[in-house]
């Protein structure tokens, strides 16, 4: 054995005996804490914290737990009231001991709720043996609900993975600031000297919170540590409210002097020493509170790291910032196409008029003619004229000859044949022109357009980029934790909530194979840890990797119904379905306008080009501004299109309705038909489009009909009127009934389209 592998060996053995020593200690101050919790009244009569405490610990501390609640009501309680603490905490070791979690270190309540209903029990058999009142009885059970409440609030603080008062989502944070409670009414009745334990860590703690965590969350902890300080003990608190009231003073001055924190908050407490029972105790409450911010300003900063925002805290700066930036981008390409648009509509347009055409003439053959000085000089209102007489000519007929000139002036010229054809070429050339200038106008148009809808699409994501979302970091510590107990540790997990209630989360795992049965099953374990019912997991493979997203069960199903009958042997109408994957349907009827395969190109373009857009997140609007740019450019004609976009959110149920040039549609709700829509023109041409967009809240059982204008060419109030008596059909039903009722021979042919959209409640396949 070499020297360097003994070094080796003492090192590891020295690690081992420390990790054991550490163990130990932990095990001990989770005994202590126990104890401490277990003899600290609430409420001057209630000791429900013991049986929180054993039920909640993690599963590696539950016997020294276990043993330091025994003892602490053994020892804490009046001889009379002991035994249905004790017996409870028994019965918490007793379940824990036989429900034994399989997947999570946490336990669950289930070991807390028995030993509540043992001490509920145990307590009303003891009132009833000793003929106590049912007042009495009733409190038993009032304490017995709040040890599982508080058993339920510490199991979410030790299954958080960091520990910290400031924390991403409000459950998290209420759990931390509960373990803060717990920590000062267990320490309340300790005392060093005159001073008090608990009023000492409460006021440390509330101050520590105010300054690191931010002025919200300081606030937050010294509501929470003057409710735990009267809770303790009645006559503590004037120092809870001393606190409470300095605790908000020193989180106002952290931004702007942090020196002047501790101070402000010894100030502002003095109003709690103000209204102590008497000036002794007054005073002891302004040294606690002077310790207190002495503490906070000698103890590193780095130590305080626990209360420091969340990650996620510090990301939502940066999101605000990346929309802020797009943001810049929208305004700026919005304003690149307004300085394009007013720059070239105020450039001088020349060569239009016929004086230039004449002027071309004239240097082309009269400037080398020997009687350029005769017939422009002497002769040349006889000039003008002559000139002037070929333009209704030119205009009709596109060119002139010799014969077309007045007889004077062809007399008098030496070369009549050659002024013609110059005058003819130059016209033909203005023509040229005007074409090319038109051309030039159109593309400008279409590239200022093009612009616009650019910075709406652009502004779109600017608003999509900063929403409501909060990463949920203690949901995502379970489900690493269950990935690592099934055998594939997780290389990354987030999970993370919106302001609508869709929650979603993403896990990535070295190459995996799943099989549809196998996704199923793993879809209700992850449900389950994080108690929210998730669709089945979509799987992606990513190089050697495996992403599954989870996204949160939606409330309901989007059913379609579609009938359609074409004028030609083509139909220009176009429908379509898509769903983007964040919770959200589209539906897209277009119409070509016309009939026959141009029109029918039409509609098919359109569509294809707004789908993919809707599926990407771009907004209605700007899809369509930017499926009208492309559109425009086909060319080959007219090209316009009729477009009705729908897209509602599966969540919440509320839609969204765009109509550039559709017909009116109409929404069956109860039996009751509404007409939606109003005068607004198809996308396409180089035109600006000018659409409408009205917002719905869809309900269960709701329909909602979009139709070409070939539906409602027979009118909008018959087509009203025979929807109030289909009211009851399906959706392909009633589609399958409004076509047949406007089928009519004897009417000029149109393409005819109705699609329907009904919002159903989600059913899952058992």
């Amino acid at each position: 054995m070499t020297a360097q592998m003994r070094k080796r060996l003492r090192a590891g053995a020295g690690r081992r005996f420390g990790e054991s020593a550490a163990a130990v200690a932990v095990r001990a101050g989770a005994f202590l804490a126990a104890f401490l919790a277990a003899r600290a009244p609430v409420l001057a009569q209630l000791y429900p914290l013991g049986i929180a405490a054993a039920g909640a610990a993690p599963s590696a501390w539950a016997l020294p737990v276990c043993a330091g609640a025994a003892l602490g009501y053994a020892a804490g309680v009046p001889v009379g009231q002991s035994a249905p603490y004790l017996a409870a905490v028994l019965a918490v070791a007793a379940a824990r001991a036989v429900c034994t979690p399989r997947r999570r270190s946490v336990p669950p309540l289930t070991p807390a709720v028995f030993g509540a209903l043992c001490y509920a029990l145990c307590a009303c058999g003891m009132a009833l043996v000793t003929g106590a009142d049912v007042p009495q009885m009733l409190l038993a059970v009032s304490e017995s609900l709040m040890a599982s409440g508080a058993a339920y609030l510490l199991a979410a603080f030790w299954s958080m993975r960091t520990r910290r008062i400031s924390q991403g989502d409000r459950e998290a944070a209420a759990a931390s600031l509960f373990a803060l409670m717990t920590a000062v009414i267990a320490c309340t009745p300790l005392r060093v000297g005159a001073l008090s334990l608990g009023v000492l860590l409460a006021a440390l703690a509330a101050l520590a919170a105010a300054l690191y965590a931010g002025e919200g969350m300081g606030a937050a902890a010294g509501v929470a540590v003057c409710a735990a300080l009267a809770a303790s003990d009645a006559a503590l608190l004037f120092a809870g409210f001393g606190i409470a009231a300095g605790t908000v003073t020193a989180g106002l001055c952290r931004d702007s002097a942090r020196s002047a924190a501790g101070p402000a908050f010894v100030i502002a407490a003095s109003l709690g020493a103000a209204c102590a029972p008497s000036a002794e105790e007054g005073v002891i409450f302004l040294l606690e509170a002077c310790a207190a911010a002495l503490a906070v300003h000698v103890v590193p900063a780095k130590l305080w790291s626990s209360l420091s925002p969340p990650a996620s805290a510090a990301a939502r700066p940066q999101a605000l910032e990346a929309s802020a930036r797009l943001d810049d981008v929208a305004r700026a390409l919005c304003s690149v196409g307004e300085t394009m648009a007013a720059v070239c509509g105020r450039m001088p347009k020349a060569g239009e008029g016929f004086d230039e055409v004449c002027e071309a003439a004239t240097r082309r053959v009269c400037a080398k003619c020997r009687r350029n000085a005769e017939c422009w000089t002497g002769s040349s209102p006889d000039a003008f004229d002559a000139f002037n007489a070929l333009a209704p000519k030119l205009r009709a007929s596109g060119g002139v000859t010799a014969a077309d000139l007045p007889p004077a002036f062809r007399a008098a010229c030496a070369a009549p044949d050659r002024v013609c054809a110059a005058v003819t070429g130059a016209y033909q050339a203005q023509i040229a022109r005007r074409k090319a200038a038109l051309r030039t106008d159109a593309a400008r148009s279409a590239l200022v357009e093009q612009y616009g809808a650019l910075a709406a699409a652009v502004g779109h994501l600017a608003n999509s980029v900063y929403r409501e979302e909060l990463p949920d970091r203690r949901r995502a510590a379970r489900l690493e934790e269950l990935f690592a107990e099934l055998g594939t540790p997780a290389i990354e997990v987030s999970v993370s909530a919106e302001a609508s209630g869709a929650v979603h989360a993403v896990v990535r795992l070295p190459r995996s194979e799943f099989t549809a049965r196998e996704l199923r099953a793993l879809t209700a374990e992850v449900s389950a840890v994080c108690r929210c019912p998730f669709e089945t997991a979509a799987v992606r493979a990513a190089g050697e990797q495996t992403v599954l997203t989870f996204r949160r069960r939606r409330c309901f199903d989007a059913v379609f119904g579609c009938s359609a009958r074409a004028a030609e042997d083509v139909s220009a109408d176009v429908f379509r379905t898509a769903e983007d994957g964040r919770g959200s349907v589209h539906a897209i009827l277009c119409d070509g306008m016309g009939t026959g395969r141009a029109a029918a190109v039409d509609g098919t373009l359109t569509a294809a080009l707004l789908e993919p857009l809707l599926c990407a997140g771009t907004g209605a609007e700007a899809a369509a501004r930017l499926a009208g740019v492309a559109l425009s450019l086909k060319g080959g004609g007219e090209e316009l299109a009729a477009v009705d976009v729908l897209s509602v959110d599966l969540y919440t149920g509320r839609a969204r309705l765009y109509k550039a040039g559709g017909a009116p549609s109409f929404l069956i709700r109860a039996g009751e038909v509404t007409r939606l829509g109003g005068e607004s023109l198809p996308i396409g041409g180089y035109g600006r489009v000018t659409g409408r967009t009205e917002s719905l809240e869809l309900c269960e059982g709701d329909k909602l009909l979009l139709v070409s204008d070939g539906v409602t060419a027979p009118g909008e109030d018959a087509l009203e009127a025979l929807l109030a008596h289909k009211t009851r059909l399906s959706a392909q039903e009633l589609c399958e009934a409004v076509v047949a009722a406007v089928s009519d021979p004897t009417r000029r042919p149109d393409d005819v389209t109705a699609a329907c959209l009904e919002l159903r409640p989600l059913v899952r396949a058992v």
